[in-house]
């Protein structure tokens, strides 16, 4: 039996299929690529991608995505032997403890803040999807069995704040296509992490990617398993705010995005562009998504 999934279209700047969970838009390609690399006014608002409404008028928030958009391929060009556009994001969230919101929001506005120093997302290939959370192999690469203990520290390298710790909201299954002729190509689910999944209660549900409470309803699920779609982890509003207030609990993006040039060009006049890095971290405050952003010329 071949699985039939979709493609994940992870960092797949070619995938402009847009769905409403792919809110977020960018379409400024027409400056030269000096003006455009270094230009900040034209970045996607991030802040209103992690909000969405389906079609049916029900609330989601983004747990984790990676948006990102490239300049179209001109006609008769090889891509990657001119130069072209590119802008993408990683959309990360994190569960803090209510009480310790606030110096996450003062360690945000420091200078030295980076997704890089804040925990990853772990990635399971030695298991099969439904043996996520509960079985003996699950818990053999991933040994915390108590939820408890899914703390993780943000990396402090100066000790410029007492940084408190964290808990990831998702975690991966990559199944690699190799000789498995099972399936078609590489597999890439995004899944709720331990914590959420078992705080929350929640189930597989009858179609992969989906995760469902005990009435059947689907509250997380990562759309790019049946659509072609960059990869999101999608979970319902107001079901997940409830489990944040019931424990204490608030939620914080950190997203980190690149602006770049790239592909080879021996009359690129000023050769290597260098990037802009965005930085942003976001959280709720009175039901509203407030935000403290960056931008750096690297």
């Amino acid at each position: 039996m071949t699985i039939k999934l979709a493609e994940n279209y992870l960092y797949d700047e070619e995938s402009k299929i847009s769905q409403w969970w792919t809110k977020i838009d960018y379409t400024n390609w027409d400056s030269t690529n000096e003006d455009w690399m270094y230009e900040t006014n034209d970045l996607p608002d991030i802040k209103s991608g992690l909000h969405l409404v389906d079609t049916n008028g029900e609330e989601w928030l983004i747990l984790k995505g990676y948006p990102s958009w490239s300049e179209d391929k001109k006609i008769g060009d090889e891509k990657w032997h001119k130069p072209y556009k590119r802008l993408w994001y990683q959309i990360r969230s994190y569960l803090i403890r209510k009480k310790d919101l606030e110096i996450i929001k003062k360690w945000a506005n420091q200078e030295k803040f980076s997704l890089y120093r804040l925990p990853d997302e772990s990635s399971r290939y030695e298991i099969f999807s439904r043996e996520f959370y509960w079985s003996p192999a699950y818990h053999y690469f991933s040994p915390e069995k108590n939820v408890e203990n899914l703390w993780q520290e943000i990396e402090n390298k100066n000790g410029e704040l007492n940084i408190p710790p964290v808990i990831l909201t998702a975690e991966y299954l990559n199944w690699e296509e190799e000789n498995d002729y099972s399936k078609e190509y590489t597999i890439r689910i995004i899944k709720p992490s331990a914590y959420i999944f078992k705080k929350m209660d929640l189930d597989f549900g009858k179609k992969e990617g989906d995760f469902i409470n005990k009435n059947g309803e689907v509250i997380c699920f990562d759309p790019s398993v049946f659509n072609k779609s960059q990869s999101y982890l999608l979970i319902k509003k107001k079901p997940f705010l409830e489990f944040l207030k019931e424990n204490e609990l608030e939620v914080f993006w950190a997203v980190e995005g690149e602006k770049n040039v790239i592909g080879n060009d021996i009359n690129l006049k000023k050769g290597f562009l260098g990037w802009l890095i965005m930085k942003e971290i976001y959280w709720f405050e009175d039901e509203k998504i407030l935000e403290s952003k960056k931008t750096d010329i690297g």
